[in-house]
């Protein structure tokens, strides 16, 4: 009887001493599951985000430019500036003239960039001075066959026919589209160049080519792509010796 009421009255105190066990062996460390978008250390020293991807259909991994005030240059291709239009695209800061009185555009909208590299960079003046950027690709006019308007001979997106460097490039989305210089071909994406895209002057696509044919692909898909004659772009007007090597032969 008196062994039963010694442990009756000893047992809050053995309860405690049994859970008390792991702590007093050094085990109270309980390992965590790792959260979404915690950095894990793997076990060869390098840091990897888990449960953060992000995916998208098109590829801009070249660092966005930290912004920069209207007016200023963001980038030079082949010579030519690329000026910052500020943070609201739908601006614009009056007429552009080259020294010869040819039309470049509106201050620092994307036409005005393309007419001015074209002018500047191959001495090549587009016949029609005018339109907004989603009609600088005619839908009339065949692939392969001559852009009047342009000056330039025209491709569809899609078809048989490579984009290159210096095709001028042509979406047809918003109100008033976007037009951007292809800058690089590689063999499954291009880089393109660009004026009034905050951030982003230079961006990069996915060429796809399947059965002879050439598509590159974006959330806004491109229409297609323009492109001077042979003649003029074999006589740059920039300095050959200043000409950027290109990163990687040209897609076929």
């Amino acid at each position: 009887m008196k062994l039963f009421l010694f442990f009756l009255k000893s047992a809050p105190f053995l309860i405690c001493f049994w859970f008390a066990i792991p702590y007093i062996l050094g085990e109270d460390k309980v390992e965590e599951l790792p959260k979404t978008g915690d950095v894990i250390v793997e076990d060869n020293g390098e840091e990897s985000i888990k449960g953060a991807d992000i995916i998208t259909d098109e590829k801009v991994d070249t660092p966005p430019v930290e912004s920069s005030k209207v007016g200023d240059i963001v980038i030079t291709y082949r010579t030519i500036p690329v000026y910052s239009n500020g943070d609201n695209y739908t601006l614009s800061y009056g007429k552009h003239y080259s020294a010869n009185g040819y039309y470049y555009g509106q201050k620092w909208q994307c036409v005005e960039f393309v007419k001015r590299f074209y002018h500047d960079a191959f001495n090549h003046q587009m016949p029609s001075a005018w339109g907004h950027a989603i009609g600088y690709y005619d839908p009339t006019v065949l692939h392969g066959k001559l852009n009047k308007d342009r000056g330039m001979f025209q491709f569809k997106n899609g078809g048989a026919t490579s984009p290159q460097p210096d095709d001028l490039l042509v979406f047809d989305f918003a109100p008033y589209g976007h037009v951007s210089v292809i800058s690089a071909v590689r063999e499954n994406e291009i880089e393109v160049v660009q004026q009034n895209i905050a951030g982003k002057p230079r961006q990069i696509y996915c060429l796809e080519k399947k059965d002879g044919l050439f598509a590159i692909v974006a959330k806004n898909k491109p229409i297609g792509w323009l492109r001077l004659s042979s003649e003029k772009l074999n006589k740059p007007v920039f300095p050959l010796e200043l000409e950027p090597e290109p990163e990687i032969s040209p897609a076929p």
